[in-house]
C-alpha cells in the first residue's frame, strides 16, 4: 500500500499534468524512509521506496513543470497506533514514543505541505523531513 498505492495515483495523474504543463504531487513518506530498524524492515523498504520513487517521478517530470514532493514526518498523533493488534508490536511502539513529549499533529503535517504548494511555479522542494522537537531518530 505505502509504495504501491503512491505509485498508482501518480500514474494516473501525472499524464493530466504533464498535458497542462502544470501540477503539484506529493507523496507522504515517513522518517522510517531515511533510517532502518530491526522489526520493520518490509515497512523501512515501503517508505524508502516512496522517497526514491518521488526523486525518480521528479526527473521525469520536470521538464513538464510538474512539481514532486516528498513529505516525511516522524511521530504524528493519530488514531493508527490504536489499531495495533500484535502485542509484541505496540510494546515496540511504546517504548519507541518514550521521551517524546509532544508528537506532531495532523495540522503540522499539513502547514508543511500547504508551505511547498505555496511556492512559486519556479520552485519545488523536492523533500520536507520533519520531527517532533524531542524524536531523536
Amino acid at each position: 500500500m505505502n509504495l504501491l498505492g503512491a505509485m498508482y495515483c501518480c500514474h494516473a495523474v501525472a499524464p493530466v499534468m504533464q498535458e497542462q504543463q502544470r501540477g503539484h504531487i506529493v507523496n507522504v513518506s515517513s522518517v522510517a524512509g531515511r533510517t532502518a530498524s530491526a522489526g520493520v524492515s518490509a515497512y523501512n523498504a515501503s517508505k524508502w521506496g516512496v522517497g526514491a520513487f518521488s526523486e525518480a517521478l521528479r526527473q521525469e517530470l520536470c521538464k513538464s513543470r510538474v512539481r514532486v514532493t516528498v513529505v516525511e514526518p516522524g511521530w504524528v498523533e493519530t488514531p493508527l497506533y490504536d489499531e495495533i493488534t500484535s502485542g509484541a508490536m505496540q510494546e515496540r511502539v511504546s517504548r519507541w514514543q518514550e521521551g517524546i513529549c509532544e508528537p506532531l499533529l495532523p495540522e503540522d503535517v499539513a502547514g508543511a505541505i500547504g508551505f511547498t504548494l505555496s511556492q512559486p511555479q519556479r520552485v519545488n522542494v523536492n523533500e520536507i523531513l520533519l520531527r517532533p522537537t524531542g524524536q531523536m531518530n
